[in-house]
């Protein structure tokens, strides 16, 4: 039954794709896939209609629907009629989709191709997320790598220079590829200024000032008569774009920007226009949002979901204070990163590390915590300053009496981790949950 339907689902949009032939671009990555969509939708917007989907839509129903511009019917018959009725009466279509494309196991990538095939392809980064489907981290790179790969010659692969792994692909794929980060890339960025605000009673605000330099002649340069448009590739810019971003402590936001001006620099979008438009660019909730929180502390909320890259990414974030705050304590609150199969306790045992090189306050959740636990120990953490407990709520009624003034506290751990349960106990104005946490739908909060 559910076969059938995927197939009348997809020839829906197959038809859909047919009659409008929007142009498509592609995320795919371990990490940061929604934030480089929303990136890359307020940069092409500049100058064109575009849609990025809705939700966390890359699954072999949740892409169709974001092809479509829909949301998920559920399991309403009369629903899904009216979502066909719309697809094939439709009268127009955007002239630009972005798409993420999720791999959960071998081949799902492969797959989703075969319904629409990219013409610009973003990968932003390799983590060992899913591994415990995969025979071996090589595989899973290999799953990554296929939506470059079926990218045409015509088209453009932009990899994230930062990642390793990515950084080796260079020569891998049939199409130009260009490049991002914080080190030597085509488009690179620097972070030049971070500041917070905190007064007392309102909602803290962090300000990022990044610079971006393009420099396409780092990478091969696609040649005009495979640019996407007619007119020819802009030179490199004389002076760097400035870009200012609110409410963000990572370089996870920064990074998707790079991503978006990568496409802005291919589709020959005016660069001023996208930067300014970029400055829009805000963390969705549980994505390295700032929140206030009791006792006029401030709450990084990160418990969207976790991986090795992000985590590590959002942990470095929080060492940052060590310069902004430096008289504030600094309290990591560590979940669980699920599905890493046998990297698991090698993972968690370096970011463990991690945790107790740039927090003061080290609190961990869930069993396969613990082995993060044991690592930060080993390093050198203080016995006094490690807490470990079961599960959310008893980690968050700890904290409920053990922050202090202006304490600066990170929460982050994967979906089945619940760590939004954390930041609820704590938060100054828990009357806002459902507009800044995650997860706060009925089937979520009635587990």
């Amino acid at each position: 039954m559910q076969k059938t339907f995927i197939q009348l689902l997809w020839f829906v949009t197959r038809r859909y794709l047919t009659r409008f032939n929007p142009r498509i671009i592609g995320v795919t990555g371990s990490v940061g896939k929604t934030s480089v969509c929303e990136a890359i939708s307020l940069a092409v917007q500049t100058k064109y209609t575009v849609r990025h989907p809705k939700k966390n839509y890359n699954t072999p129903i949740g892409l169709p629907l974001a092809v479509l511009g829909e949301n998920s019917p559920g399991r309403s018959p009369m629903a899904w009629a009216g979502l066909f009725y719309r697809a094939f009466t439709a009268q127009s279509a955007p002239q630009f989709i972005v798409l993420e494309y999720g791999a959960d196991a071998p081949g799902d990538i492969l797959a989703l191709t075969k319904l629409v095939t990219p013409e610009i392809a973003v990968i932003t980064a390799i983590s060992p997320v899913h591994l415990v489907n995969y025979p071996s981290l090589n595989h899973l790179i290999e799953e990554k790598a296929t939506l470059g790969d079926k990218v045409p010659a015509t088209g453009l692969v932009i990899l994230n220079n930062d990642d390793r792994f990515l950084a080796l692909m260079k020569n891998r794929f049939t199409a130009p590829i260009l490049t991002y980060g914080f080190k030597s890339a085509a488009i690179q960025g620097k972070v030049q200024e971070l500041k917070v605000d905190q007064p007392l009673s309102h909602q803290p605000t962090i300000t990022t000032n990044f610079a971006i330099t393009v420099n396409r002649s780092v990478d091969t340069t696609p040649s005009d008569s495979i640019s996407s448009d007619s007119t020819p590739p802009q030179s490199p810019l004389s002076l760097p774009l400035q870009i200012h971003l609110t409410d963000t402590v990572s370089n996870a936001l920064p990074s998707a920007a790079l991503a978006a001006v990568a496409v802005a620099v291919h589709l020959n979008l005016n660069l001023l226009s996208v930067a300014a438009a970029l400055g829009n660019l805000k963390p969705l909730p549980g994505r390295g949002t700032i929140i206030a929180g009791i006792k006029n502390s401030l709450i990084i909320d990160d418990s969207y979901n976790a991986a090795p890259a992000s985590m590590a990414a959002g942990l470095i974030g929080l060492g940052k204070f060590k310069t902004l705050l430096p008289d504030r304590r600094r309290l990591a609150v560590i979940g669980k990163m699920a599905e890493l199969g046998d990297r698991s306790d090698a993972e968690h045992a370096e970011i463990g590390k991690l945790a107790f090189e740039v927090a003061d306050i080290l609190i961990f959740v869930g069993e396969l915590t613990r082995t993060a636990m044991h690592a930060a120990l080993s390093a050198g953490a203080n016995t006094a300053s490690v807490e470990w407990f079961s599960s959310p709520v008893e980690a968050a009624r700890f904290l409920d009496r053990y922050i202090k003034f202006g304490d600066i506290i990170y929460v982050k751990g994967s979906q089945s981790a619940r760590m939004e349960k954390v930041v609820y106990q704590i938060m100054a104005q828990p009357l806002q949950a459902t507009k800044l946490l995650v997860r706060q739908e009925a089937k979520w909060l009635a587990d």
